[in-house]
């Protein structure tokens, strides 16, 4: 099985109608998320965003801190 991100484990289950593995999917990545090192961003903290390109952007990337 690949290692499949919490928003695509929710869309699968929804697809599937299920109630219990949506909630799971995303309650569990929020968890994931919020028990990271990093998290919560603390003053001083940078925050790099890259957006991938498409038919009518090229990729950029942004820097905030």
């Amino acid at each position: 099985m690949k290692n499949r991100s919490p928003l695509a484990r929710a869309e699968e289950a929804k697809r599937r109608r299920d109630l219990v593995g949506e909630v799971d999917a995303l309650v569990g990545g929020h968890r994931a998320l919020t028990e990271t090192p990093w998290y919560p961003s603390r003053p001083g903290d940078q925050l790099l965003i890259t957006l991938e390109a498409s038919e009518h952007a090229p990729r950029s990337t942004e820097l905030y801190g």
